[in-house]
């Protein structure tokens, strides 16, 4: 994708390593989620390089009622700086956070038993890749308005656990600030 074939509606969010705004894919009329991750002083054809393989052997591999699914990325050119963007499925609804803490909302615990079923699906089906999330948490769980489904987002902190060592130790891989690190940590 190219970033012109985007148009940006409104922002949604701001974190460490970029924002994420609400958006339209103009050729297809398709409302998206467009994280823009911001980089500084690196090489802009290893950054790139690095970048596109990690979605490709984390995002665009996941399949699941209970992740967002991953729809592409690209980049562009801002004042000679590279802005990298990931685009996601908008999911139309509310945060876990967001429902935990409204108090016009009492939760029943059908739906408390529903929503930690959904999540623990996910993460059995991510941690079966050998993925892991580590950020889970309720501000990066949406509930679908219209199928009360938990679909799980923002995979900017996940790792990958090296193949050939031990489950205990992994070969950490930040998606989302592209932070590789050569040595491996206990866990």
């Amino acid at each position: 994708y190219h970033f012109s074939d985007i148009t940006v509606l409104k922002i949604v969010s701001i974190g460490a390593y970029g924002y994420c705004y609400k958006g339209l894919i103009k050729n297809q009329r398709k409302t998206v989620i467009v994280k823009i991750i911001k980089y500084r002083g690196q090489s802009r054809k290893l950054l790139y390089k690095s970048f596109k393989n990690e979605i490709q052997r984390i995002l665009s591999f996941l399949d699941h009622p209970n992740i967002v699914r991953y729809l592409g990325f690209g980049y562009q050119l801002v004042d000679k700086n590279i802005e990298l963007f990931i685009l996601t499925e908008f999911i139309n609804g509310s945060t876990l956070k967001d429902i935990i803490y409204d108090v016009r909302i009492n939760l029943p615990k059908k739906s408390v038993i529903k929503y930690s079923i959904e999540i623990a699906s996910a993460l059995e089906y991510i941690h079966s890749l050998g993925i892991y999330h580590m950020d889970i948490k309720p501000n990066n769980i949406v509930v679908d308005k219209k199928t009360d489904k938990c679909v799980i987002i923002d995979f900017g902190s996940s790792i990958i656990k090296k193949q050939n060592c031990s489950s205990l130790i992994l070969n950490k891989i930040k998606i989302s600030s592209l932070i590789f690190e050569d040595d491996f940590q206990d866990i």
